[in-house]
């Protein structure tokens, strides 16, 4: 029985992987509202389904696993790298990151939208 079960989680996610190709195809080929909606859409049930998965697995296997790998890194880490890790850049930091940017590999049609990210002031 348990089996089954996952054998309809990978099923169903292998399915929504080759869903979420097409879509990715449709809306590069059509960048609609309408397109980038199916998409996003199947993207939204890919992550109910990978969800699924793991719960069947942390049901299966216990929560120790978690446990394992948190306790793991924890002593990997120290309290410091873990703040440094977790703190928001700074403006600076963000605005080095955008103008390094190439302006000739902006994805998608948006490249109205890359050129006015850069002349755009950060305030």
């Amino acid at each position: 029985m348990e089996q089954e079960y996952l054998w309809k989680y990978l099923s169903k996610i292998a399915t929504i992987e080759d869903t979420i190709k097409v879509k990715e195809v449709q809306y590069e080929a059509d960048p609609s509202l309408d397109n980038r909606e199916l998409l996003m859409k199947a993207q939204v049930e890919l992550t109910k389904y990978l969800h699924l998965e793991e719960e069947y697995w942390k049901q299966k296997y216990g929560i120790r696993w978690f446990k394992d790998g948190v306790e793991t890194l924890n002593s990997k880490i120290s309290k410091e790298q873990n703040t440094f890790l977790e703190a928001l850049p700074t403006e600076e930091e963000v605005r080095k990151i955008v103008f390094a940017l190439n302006r000739d590999s902006c994805c998608g049609p948006d490249v109205s939208l890359e050129l006015s990210i850069r002349t755009a002031r950060i305030s």
